[in-house]
């Protein structure tokens, strides 16, 4: 796949992270390699969160130089980014180098108003987890809402938290609200939702809010301790205090001991209607600068890293998956069973807060958090429908 190119030993690519540590210790050596085969340095700038793009100056490093590649997720920002002329299609490379041979199953999704913004590195998805321990002999796993609702009231009589609210990762909340649509309502109306087609205030959406307020008066959500992110509370869930988090494949990252890898589970968000099974299936890649004129360094550099042999390094003990059609999924028995839960759904969503206009999903934060702490569905689908009318128009 990779061709050759004219390149000057000086040559360097500033490349854009905002992944963990543990990540990163897995994209260096693959970087080091790729600097070995090619001359071409890899200069590594920290973005903390990909919504600091919305500010312009962070495409550009301290001192004035274009960042080159910036690590990304699959979302609706980035056709805001390339509307505002800081993102480059990436059709042309696609089509010359027969991408689609590899990430045909993500074209929909990185494919943005016809327009191509971004190289598929990883997949992640969402589950439940828990931990085959004590807890886990006082409760099967529930298959439909009503039976989580039930698991909750139990836990919560032995003063085991179920989930707790992880209100300073507001995204966790959003999830809630997005696997209750996609469990009672399918794919395409999440689509339809998010896409402003919608009022919140629908008989659907009042279904969906009706569901998670039962979950609610179950004593499902809990915040004991406080103001938290899911990462501030693992060390609770990992002495029992905690029942469930429900998060991405993050959460294996965040084990630091191979025995609490072994010991953790997980199951899939339990069943609403009687529709497929729908899963929300982030997708991680680079995406390009269109201000930076390194353009055969760059091309090199993403053929490089598109390549099944090096996703698959990417992928590995991270809890995502490669996202080249090609690669392998790692032998451990809890990533066998992750990919297998993936690959058998239905349909893929991306990530709620991934969908919604930038500004639409900054300012329905603190409406999800307020609803999972009071379970008042009037106030939250007022606000939300003023939110759509404004932002979609």
């Amino acid at each position: 796949m990779l061709s050759h190119f004219n390149v000057l030993a000086t040559d360097k690519l500033y490349v854009g992270i905002g992944i963990g540590p543990k990540v990163q210790a897995i994209h260096v050596p693959i970087y080091q390699d790729f600097e070995k085969e090619t001359g071409i340095k890899i200069i590594r700038v920290r973005i903390a969160d990909m919504k600091d793009l919305d500010d312009r100056k962070n495409w550009q490093t301290k001192d004035g130089q274009p960042i080159d590649i910036i690590n990304a997720h699959a979302s609706r920002r980035l056709l805001a980014y390339y509307q505002r002329g800081d993102l480059k299609r990436l059709n042309e490379l696609w089509q010359a180098n027969n991408l689609d041979k590899y990430f045909a199953h993500l074209s929909d999704t990185i494919t943005f108003d016809s327009h191509k913004l971004l190289l598929p590195l990883t997949i992640n998805g969402w589950h439940i987890y828990y931990l085959n321990s004590a807890n886990f002999q006082q409760w099967h796993v529930p298959q439909t809402l009503e039976e989580l609702a039930t698991t909750c009231k139990q836990l919560s009589a032995k003063n085991i938290i179920p989930f707790y609210i992880a209100a300073k990762t507001p995204w966790n909340i959003a999830a809630w609200f997005e696997y209750l649509t996609l469990r009672l309502h399918g794919l395409t109306f999440f689509q339809q939702l998010t896409n402003g087609e919608i009022s919140y205030q629908s008989d659907k959406v009042r279904q969906v809010l009706l569901a998670w307020q039962q979950l609610i008066h179950a004593n499902c959500f809990s915040e004991a301790y406080g103001e938290q992110s899911w990462k501030d509370v693992m060390h609770l869930f990992y002495r029992n205090e905690i029942a469930f988090v429900f998060g991405n494949n993050s959460i294996i990252t965040s084990t630091s001991t191979t025995n609490k890898f072994d010991n953790l589970n997980f199951f899939n968000f339990p069943k609403g209607a009687n529709i497929p099974r729908y899963e929300s299936v982030p997708v991680q890649g680079f995406a390009v600068n269109k201000n930076s004129e390194k353009h055969h360094a760059i091309k090199r550099f993403l053929l490089f890293m598109s390549q099944a042999h090096v996703q698959n390094r990417l992928s590995s003990n991270t809890g995502r998956f490669a996202a080249n059609r090609l690669s392998s999924v790692p032998p451990a028995p809890l990533i066998q069973k992750l990919a297998n839960a993936l690959s058998t759904a239905a349909g893929h969503s991306q990530f709620i807060d991934r969908m919604l206009p930038p500004d639409f999903e900054k300012h329905s934060r603190p409406l999800f958090v307020q609803f999972i702490r009071s379970g008042e569905i009037k106030p939250f689908a007022e606000n939300m429908e003023r939110l759509r009318r404004k932002y979609f128009k």
